[in-house]
């Protein structure tokens, strides 16, 4: 069987807290704290194992910019071929690595609600980029048609589960299907107050 193609390269990005000594806030100065790792949404190794060191990253509280700029430095120096020697010098940042190594290859779960509403158990990201609610038709079927088969949280990493090419969720579907089903329920053309009118049993006096 032949490798299904792989997608572009994709930058994903965070900006963790930093505590900034008393020196860099009377420096009047702004500082970028913000971390970065390539990957292809496509693929699941060491894609995903990088989108997940990205996030726990995310969540660690750096102590002044010289220890983010350190860390920085290292993990963002080939962090596809480095990433368990990465692991191993910044347990403050990832924990121990036998913690660490539990989150990074967590077992694939399903994902919570059926798109376009589908959010991540772990982290509980919107998936496809929707808000139930808030994001409009053309942009759900936009949303929906670049990420047909997210096969992990670009968020955090965690894969997810698939029931042959559906995506696991409290119910199957596939992509096209919700597609057919959005068409029904939102309507391009919004109705004229006549036709409300006639919907509603009220009749025009002439």
């Amino acid at each position: 069987m032949a490798d299904k193609p792989k997608s572009p390269w994709t930058l994903l990005s965070v900006n963790p807290h930093v505590n900034l000594t008393v020196s860099e806030i009377e420096s009047g100065l702004s500082f970028d704290t913000r971390l970065t790792v390539r990957v292809r949404l496509n693929s699941d190794y060491p894609d995903s194992v990088l989108a997940c060191m990205l996030w726990m990253a995310g969540r660690y509280v750096f102590n002044g910019m010289e220890e983010l700029d350190t860390f920085r430095d290292d993990f963002e120096d080939h962090p596809s071929e480095r990433w368990q020697r990465i692991i191993d010098q910044w347990p403050l940042v990832f924990g121990p690595t036998e913690t660490a190594l539990k989150k990074l290859f967590a077992p694939m779960k399903p994902v919570v609600k059926r798109p376009p509403w589908s959010k991540c158990q772990r982290c509980g990201a919107a998936i496809f980029g929707c808000v139930e609610g808030m994001t409009d038709i053309e942009e759900i079927k936009r949303l929906l048609k670049n990420t047909p088969a997210p096969y992990w949280c670009r968020s955090c990493g965690q894969r997810f589960k698939f029931t042959g090419k559906s995506l696991s969720c409290t119910d199957e579907f596939t992509v096209e299907e919700t597609l057919e089903s959005i068409e029904h329920a939102f309507p391009t053309q919004q109705p004229s107050f006549d036709t409300l009118q006639i919907e509603a049993g009220e009749d025009h006096d002439d």
